[in-house]
């Protein structure tokens, strides 16, 4: 996990303050020497995260961001878009921007803080980062809220949702269930303080369910601190204690300072509401030196208020007075209209109870000025409209999905029946194509048939005509054969026999022997 995602989800509370003699910060020769040692600027950033991470004094680590922003900035410049390292050195420089928002969060300087979010938000949306850019929105969301800007941070809570639900499609994994869990917590919180604890109580069940399921152990720890705060502490001060024990076990396993202070505080108001003073007020100041430690204004703000009303139950007036001031005080520094309205309330009381009229007139009026900027009807009204907006689009994303299936599934019969009848029209033009062959060979058949009968036609003719000519030629053989025989037998007339000849001869012989 990033540098700055641990810090901006708050399981490292790490707050700065700089100031020393010259003004300005000058890194130290063994850390200026380290840096020079490394032969890649990705090297020098990853180094600086590191040392970042593991450092929880303000006016060190703070030092080291703004060198890694340095570094990481001018070398995101040197890359075209497109390349592995402008992807790398642009993570880098978010991380600390993301550092320096979480910081001006913490010290109330909510405008630089949205500014810095902002700035991170667009980077990752440019990079189409969805995953950190839910994360964005969801740290944009606690700035707005504790500026009192609950519309803002409800619309940022919900563009982080649904987010992280489409992301859930495709990718179940720890990280995505993480910040999905975290939006959920996140709006229960804005729906507690609006008092719809039904609403509340069912995001911050199912947050708790989810990171206990991951086993999130600081992510749990908040969700079930929260589900707490929604018990009434008198009738439910057994299940708060129990919430809070399980919680304030976790928090000390991990080393969460900021967690454990909270967890100190809801100890102490369940004591407070119970009537337990003394015991709450030093579970109040327990918290209160860890949120000190932590340079945390806004926490030590309602720790003193918190103080302030044990010692005023306690009959400590001039107690309660000082430390209600400073709470003002520290309220009005952190510009936090929540933390105002508080610690104004709390003296409205006190100067009410010492009869200073006029100081506790005007911290009624503040009082009045900040719950109307807060919590008013207009408010309420665009808390209830996101929701119902977020409802609407989820259930229309579902009954789009849902049509989308129903205009798959007639389509898939409309391509089943449009195959059907295709095939079926190649069968009748196969069968048409094969009649038409059959006439075509039939066709070729007759006029073969045609021509052969006339061929034999011809044939007969001519066979008549041989016929009646060799009978001719048979008749004029005859005759010629007859005239030969004829002449033949006139010869044969006119010569003598071959006995006469052979008598003939005889008598010549016998005349010439005598």
């Amino acid at each position: 996990m990033t540098i700055f995602i641990r810090k901006i989800l708050g399981f490292y509370l790490l707050f700065f303050y700089l100031e020393n003699a010259m003004g300005q910060y000058i890194l130290s020769d063994s850390l200026t020497l380290k840096l020079k040692n490394f032969t890649h600027d990705s090297l020098r950033c990853a180094f600086l995260e590191g040392i970042i991470e593991e450092e929880n004094d303000p006016s060190v680590w703070m030092l080291y961001n703004s060198e890694l922003i340095r570094i990481a900035s001018a070398a995101n410049k040197k890359y075209p878009e497109t390349h592995p390292l402008h992807k790398l050195f642009t993570r880098f420089w978010a991380s600390g921007i993301g550092n320096q928002a979480y910081y001006y969060q913490m010290t109330g300087d909510s405008k630089k803080a949205i500014t810095c979010y902002e700035q991170i938000y667009l980077i990752y949306t440019k990079s189409n980062s969805k995953s950190l850019m839910a994360l964005t929105l969801n740290n944009l969301g606690v700035v707005y809220n504790n500026s009192g800007e609950v519309e803002k941070a409800i619309a940022c809570y919900n563009s982080a949702l649904k987010i992280n639900e489409a992301l859930l499609q495709s990718d179940s994994g720890i990280k995505t269930k993480k910040r999905y869990s975290q939006t959920l917590t996140n709006l229960g919180t804005i729906y507690s303080q609006q008092g719809d604890l039904k609403k509340a109580e069912e995001f911050l069940v199912n947050a708790a369910k989810i990171q206990h399921e991951i086993e999130n152990k600081s992510g749990e720890a908040v969700s079930l601190t929260n589900l707490a705060s929604l018990y009434d502490t008198e009738k439910d001060a057994n299940k708060i204690n129990k919430l809070i024990g399980e919680v304030l076990k976790i928090r000390k396993e991990i080393g969460d300072t900021e967690g454990m202070s909270d967890s100190y505080i809801t100890i102490g108001a369940v004591l407070f509401d119970n009537g337990n003073y003394d015991s709450s007020l030093y579970y109040f100041e327990k918290a209160l030196k860890l949120r000190k430690k932590l340079n945390y204004k806004t926490g030590i703000s309602s720790c003193l208020d918190y103080i302030c009303n044990a010692h005023k139950k306690l009959g400590h007036l001039k107690q309660a007075i000082s430390y209600g001031e400073s709470a003002f005080q520290l309220a009005r520094e952190s510009k936090s209209p929540r933390h105002i309205r508080e610690s104004a309330l709390s003296l409205y009381y006190l100067y009410n109870q010492t009869k200073n009229f006029k100081k506790s007139l005007e911290n009624y009026e503040i009082y009045i000025q900040m719950s109307d900027s807060i919590n008013n009807e207009s408010t309420r009204k665009a808390s209830i409209k996101s929701q119902l907006k977020y409802e609407y689009e989820k259930q229309a994303a579902a009954d789009s999905v849902a049509h989308a299936k129903e205009n798959e599934v007639k389509n898939a019969e409309l391509a089943k029946q449009s195959a059907e009848i295709k095939a079926k029209k190649n069968q009748q033009y196969a069968l048409f194509g094969g009649l038409a062959l059959v006439m075509i060979f039939a066709g070729f058949m007759y006029n073969r048939f045609k021509v052969t009968q006339k061929q034999k036609e011809v044939i007969e003719r001519q066979k008549l005509e041989v016929e009646s000519q060799k009978h001719l030629v048979e008749e004029k053989q005859r005759e010629i054969l007859d005239s030969i025989y004829y002449a033949k037998r006139i010869q044969l007339a006119q010569i003598p026999s071959d006995k006469r000849v052979l008598w003939m001869i005889t008598k010549v012989i016998g005349k010439n022997s005598n």
